[in-house]
């Protein structure tokens, strides 16, 4: 079964990554990320951004979902 850019997306910062729109574009072929984010998040998924200033100066979103460590299993749960 194939893959969407979406469920790729989803699933890689549901692994506790980050992405920025660069990232995507080499990891899932995408230029697209803003509008994956907000898909996603009309779907319910917790995505949250943080702006980041790059070395050149130029400012851009980091994506990621926010993860807690639940002490009693030691296991991850989204927040």
């Amino acid at each position: 079964m194939h893959t969407t850019q979406e469920e790729a997306v989803e699933n890689y910062l549901r692994a506790g990554n980050t992405l920025t729109r660069i990232e995507c574009l080499n990891l899932f072929h995408s230029i697209e990320l803003p509008r994956i984010v907000f898909d996603l998040k009309v779907k319910g998924v917790p995505i949250e951004s943080e702006p980041v200033k790059g070395e050149n100066g130029k400012r851009y979103s980091r994506y990621f979902i926010r993860l807690v460590k639940v002490e009693a299993s030691g296991q991850l749960q989204f927040v």
